[in-house]
């Protein structure tokens, strides 16, 4: 063997024998193989060759490690809010659009705002008929002392109580006693003529209260009485004490502490208004009668599953009455 001073012979190749020998060949699919160095690692995996199938799990992965199906739902609801806040904006500004009052157009003859001209001017409820402004109204306001009758009508006459009591309380005309032999309780002044003008006010309108024209008797007149549960004044014609026909009614008008209700009759025409203010209008022959009393009346109504009786709380004050000229 060669001194370890000296240098290699470049032929002398002492492993080259080793070299010339048969590797052992070892089974990698084998898990006990012991060569002496431990368990072999895991191989590393072999790229895949181009068109080599994939997996699914490998199909759906990506670099950050997020799902694309993760994002794919991401996009569709970023998508949605959009729609909701493009449909939100374009439903406000129809519902702007529609809370604009529309224009309101001029009445035919008007003059136009817009050419020069004046705007009309609204008549607003005057409280009263305008028609019972003039001097040939009729008026009780029955302010005098308080008496067990209504005493006289200025410039027509005395009141009749026709069926039960209603007299002056504290200045305006109340209730007091009620008949037991009829469902009406009636106080009139003759009118002079079957075409009036009438009207009263109602310091609290009571149900089944209010005013009466062409007043024949108690069992045959014309009566505009308050009916709060329909929020409305009604127009009905009264035979034997009890109502025979309903015409109509004053529509929603409603019905307020203090309201002034009136009615316009000439022939089978028949005006109510409240408040000054025309509600609606009626035509029919069973209006058209000659009787010239006009008043105030209450009724008890038990037509319904629970009775209404007004006749112990009706209360009225200024009573105004114009009378046709013939």
């Amino acid at each position: 063997m060669p001194n370890d001073d000296q240098p290699l012979d470049i032929e002398d190749q002492p492993f080259a024998a080793d070299l010339d020998e048969p590797r052992p060949v070892v089974d990698s699919a084998r898990d006990d193989v012991d060569d002496g160095w431990g368990p072999d690692p895991e191989p590393e995996p072999e790229a895949a060759s181009e068109g080599a199938p994939r997996s699914v799990a490998d199909e759906w992965v990506r670099p950050s490690g997020q799902s694309s199906s993760l994002l794919l739902i991401m996009g569709v609801l970023v998508l949605v809010m959009v729609g909701v806040v493009v449909f939100l904006a374009i439903n406000n500004k129809d519902d702007e659009k529609a809370a604009d009052p529309p224009a309101a157009s001029a009445p035919t003859g008007a003059a136009d705002p817009g050419a020069g001209g004046t705007t009309p001017a609204t008549t607003p409820d005057p409280g009263s008929d305008p028609d019972l402004d003039g001097k040939a109204t009729k008026v009780d306001d029955f302010k005098r002392a308080d008496a067990p009758d209504l005493g006289t009508f200025p410039g027509l006459g005395p009141w009749t109580n026709n069926v039960g009591t209603i007299s002056i309380e504290k200045g305006v005309a109340r209730t007091t006693a009620v008949s037991p032999d009829s469902k009406v309780q009636l106080a009139t002044v003759d009118a002079g003529s079957a075409d009036v003008t009438v009207e009263a006010k109602l310091p609290s309108p009571v149900d089944r209260a209010g005013i009466a024209i062409r007043v024949a008797s108690p069992d045959r007149f014309i009566g505009l009485f308050a009916t709060s549960d329909y929020g409305t004044y009604t127009l009905a014609r009264f035979e034997n004490g009890e109502i025979d026909k309903i015409f109509g009614n004053t529509d929603l008008s409603g019905v307020q502490v203090g309201d002034v209700i009136g009615i316009r009759a000439k022939g089978s025409k028949v005006e109510v208004l409240t408040n000054g203010t025309v509600r609606n209008s009626f035509d029919d022959a069973k209006l058209d009668y000659d009787a010239t009393g006009v008043g105030i009346f209450a009724f008890l109504d038990d037509t319904g599953p629970k009775p209404i009786d007004a006749r112990d709380f009706a209360n009225w004050d200024d009573f105004k009455v114009l009378a046709a000229t013939k």
